[in-house]
């Protein structure tokens, strides 16, 4: 995920050195958060990030800088070559999400370099990439937009909106791209267990996504309570700091964690089961594993 924050109108021949730098000689590394199923506790695949180097590492900063000198496509270009080079270094197995600004999505250099054939030099099939497009940012020409998010999929890619519930555009482009998955914004998420509102909104995109067959996606889980909450709500996948942060080889899911999902599954089996005795032990069991997550403190 990156910013789309205004430019500052005043150039400075500092940030355009580095950036250059940045693209002369590709100084740019990856890393990789796991999107893991609330269901079964696998890992359904990892979002790719980009960093830059130690004068312009905030990813804000990088794409506001290139945006601002209009280098924000040879940036992007040089993101994406970079976290399939080192997603394939990393064997890396499941979907790869990768982040594209709605600025450049429209343009034919992109579709160009998207094709199967650059996606399999890297040991990739189109359909293990998840287009990742972000909602804050306000866009010109919806029909446009639909138009070339259509040709993605028709090539094969899936389509994800990113951090749903923060920007302008809401439920239309929800409604016009028809994405495979929907990422709920973390400010969404963020105490979702005390907050009977947001609660509320997160089920109410739960059932539409399971009406439309939509992939719901809770970003930025900080808590146990809210990775319990969100499980008992039913949401498919989630990622957020809590499950595991970014980092350059991602590892597996912490044991703990695992173990905290399936019994949740459990319990939630056995309610719908109606079998109220086995709740009450389960329920027992879980809490003293919620409760032993939360002590460790390792996560947050």
């Amino acid at each position: 995920m990156y910013s789309s924050a205004s430019n500052s109108s005043r150039n400075d021949p500092s940030e355009l050195k580095i950036l250059q730098d940045i693209l002369e000689h590709g100084k740019i590394s990856t890393v990789f958060q796991p999107i893991v199923s609330l269901k079964s506790g696998n890992i359904h695949g990892y979002e790719a990030l980009s960093r830059g180097p130690e004068q312009m590492e905030s990813p804000d900063q990088l794409f506001s800088v290139a945006r601002k000198y209009s280098k924000l496509w040879e940036l992007e270009h040089l993101c994406r070559r970079k976290a399939l080079e080192n997603a394939q270094i990393l064997n890396l197995h499941g979907c790869i999400f990768l982040n594209i600004s709605p600025d450049i999505i429209n343009d034919p250099k992109l579709l160009e370099g998207m094709t199967a054939e650059s996606i399999a030099r890297y040991g990739f099939n189109v359909s293990d990439i998840i287009i990742e497009i972000t909602e804050k940012s306000a866009l010109q020409d919806y029909k446009d937009y639909e138009s070339t998010i259509n040709r993605y999929k028709a090539q094969g890619y899936s389509i994800a909106i990113d951090d749903a519930g923060s920007g302008y555009s809401g439920l239309k482009l929800i409604a016009d791209v028809r994405p495979h998955y929907v990422k709920l914004d973390m400010d969404i998420i963020r105490d979702v267990d005390r907050d009977k509102f947001k609660l509320a909104l997160i089920k109410s995109f739960k059932d539409f996504c399971g009406a439309t067959g939509i992939k719901l996606v809770a970003e930025g889980i900080e808590t146990a309570q809210e990775l319990e909450t969100l499980i008992e709500i039913g949401i498919h996948y989630g990622q957020g700091y809590f499950l595991q942060r970014p980092q350059p080889i991602p590892s597996n899911i912490d044991s703990d964690i695992l173990q905290f999902i399936l019994e949740m599954q459990e319990s939630q089996q056995q309610i719908y089961q109606q079998r109220p005795s086995n709740i009450a032990i389960k329920h027992i069991s879980r809490k003293m594993t919620l409760c032993s997550i939360t002590k460790q403190g390792t996560y947050k």
